[in-house]
């Protein structure tokens, strides 16, 4: 029902906002690290609980032109990456960078190349982990990241 409500007042007079989806339903948004995903989701959430509205159009909008927020929330994401993905992780930053700006832009969303060597499984997500202890369970999730 609120589907149609919004489909219905979209197609009277702005096309385009149709077709925007929230950043973590990108498909660039899913090809990015866990720590860079969860880096993206948790600073534009902070700007949905904040100041930016909810809706699709809106939170776009708010996140991409409003004030200065792109500026912040690229400051922002830049930070939690380097927390969580590691200092040296230039990739992970760029990689995020360009799903910030395919965001605020969707009409031209960009592509990354596949990955040479794919990653099936996290070493944290191998059932044997929890067989570790919880000290070096610890310690071997910290150093991985």
């Amino acid at each position: 029902m609120r589907r149609g409500l919004l489909s219905l007042a979209l197609g009277l007079g702005v096309a385009t906002a149709a077709e925007l989806v929230y950043i973590t339903d990108l498909a660039i948004y899913s090809a990015l690290a866990p720590c860079a995903q969860s880096a993206i989701s948790y600073n534009v959430q902070y700007l949905t609980n904040s100041i930016c509205p909810e809706p699709i159009s809106d939170l776009q909008a708010c996140v991409c032109t409003k004030n200065n927020n792109l500026a912040s929330i690229s400051k922002g994401v830049s930070s939690s990456v380097s927390y969580s993905c590691g200092g040296g992780a230039a990739a992970d930053q760029a990689s995020a960078s360009t799903v910030l700006s395919g965001y605020c832009n969707q009409d031209a969303l960009p592509t990354f190349p596949p990955p040479e060597f794919p990653v099936s499984y996290y070493i944290t997500e191998i059932p044997e982990i929890e067989a570790l202890a919880p000290c070096a369970k610890s310690a071997l999730s910290y150093g991985i990241r």
